[in-house]
């Protein structure tokens, strides 16, 4: 494969990512968007192109403007783009709640970690979870994303360290936010990287020709998740548990979307939403608990 195959192929698997994790389509919906994306795939996108694809081609079906939206919410995102589909394309609003993310407890994020059977895994776990990062940032970790020799000089007089940074990196246009870090996983991976990683090694974690494909951690947890805690988990759960976790602690929005990095605070919102939902369901706990007193 060529230097732009490979691009080509990780770049889809990332769209498939964002489809299954983020937006929580089923399977034949992914299928159906991503033989809109092979089509888009191949085009120069320039507005006047998306218009005559769309407009010629596929005007009245509303399954594939869906399609289309999807992938140029995902463009827009990866490379800093501004292509709105509801210029070129307008369709009817719809005043449709978002769904709930599923999430897990602190308690089920720890037994997926002591299940964990590898160093490597036992990281990646970590970083989702605690950094709450994206799939996409994860794996393009490399070692010198965290600020090594500053976390050195953090040691106080008893020789305990404080916090570290990571740096992150978000889309093309090289836009970078930092995340804080746990001195114990600063050590961690610390330790990763000086037993099980090579000098010339760019990504954190390494793959073929590459970072590790998004599949080859997706299947992980999948099989993980089950063998542990019977349930389904993605990559995603983890980033929607840390900042489930973070909005109960805390209560500062405003924080955790810096910290998410999410450009829009609609997006942050949607854990306000499961804090409150958390509070109506214990609050029934507790009524049911004082009623049932004698």
């Amino acid at each position: 494969m060529t230097i732009q195959e490979i691009r080509k192929f990780q770049e889809r698997k990332l769209f498939e990512e964002y489809l299954r994790d983020e937006k929580g389509y089923r399977e034949k919906t992914i299928r159906e968007y991503l033989y809109y994306y092979d089509k888009f795939s191949n085009m120069d996108l320039t507005k006047d192109a998306i218009y005559d694809f769309i407009v010629k081609k596929f005007k009245n079906n509303i399954i594939t403007r869906s399609a289309v939206k999807a992938y140029l919410k995902f463009f827009n995102k990866k490379y800093e783009k501004d292509i709105n589909i509801e210029k070129i394309m307008p369709g009817r609003k719809k005043n449709r709640e978002r769904k709930i993310p599923e999430v897990l407890s602190k308690q089920e994020v720890k037994a997926l970690f002591n299940g964990m059977n590898s160093p490597r895994n036992k990281i990646m776990l970590l970083l989702s979870f605690y950094a709450g990062l994206r799939v996409s940032e994860l794996l393009n970790l490399s070692p010198g994303d965290f600020n090594w020799n500053e976390w050195v000089e953090t040691k106080d007089e008893n020789g305990n360290l404080g916090n570290g940074k990571l740096k992150i990196r978000e889309g093309k246009g090289g836009k970078e936010r930092m995340v804080i870090l746990d001195p114990s996983i600063m050590r961690n991976v610390y330790e990763y990287i000086g037993y099980y990683l090579k000098g010339e090694d760019e990504y954190l974690f390494p793959g073929i020709n590459g970072p590790m494909n998004i599949r080859t951690w997706q299947k992980i947890l999948q099989k993980k998740g089950k063998e542990i805690l019977n349930k389904n988990v993605h990559p995603h759960m983890l980033r929607h548990s840390f900042g489930y976790e973070y909005i109960n602690a805390t209560g500062d929005l405003r924080s955790l979307q810096t910290h998410l990095g999410h450009s829009n605070p609609n997006t942050t919102q949607i854990y306000a939403k499961m804090s409150n939902e958390k509070m109506e369901e214990n609050y029934d706990k507790f009524l049911k608990s004082v009623k049932n007193r004698k």
